[in-house]
């Protein structure tokens, strides 16, 4: 297995471990304002955290593959997606 996709496959498996946990962290608190500071962390700092981790790790195994001009197309595409996606 390509050691990008390995790893790619596996910050999205520890991201999911992680929301797991936060759901259980919610459930355990029963309370509405503590839970929302447990989802703001996970949704407004994680997520964003996850998808520029696993699309950088996949930048990396493409970056022998392909032109340097598209490599830069996908990593401006992956910005619009974050700039586009702010609240």
């Amino acid at each position: 297995m390509d050691r990008y996709v390995f790893a790619m496959g596996f910050a999205r498996i520890l991201y999911a471990v992680l929301n797991l946990g936060a759901a259980i962290i919610i459930w355990r608190l029963n309370e509405a304002a503590d839970a929302m500071k447990v989802n703001a962390v996970f949704g407004g700092f994680m997520g964003p955290a996850v998808f520029i981790t696993v699309t950088l790790l996949g930048v990396a195994g493409l970056s022998r593959r392909i032109e340097p001009a598209n490599l830069g197309l996908i990593l401006i595409g992956t910005l619009l997606i974050l700039w586009g996606t702010r609240g």
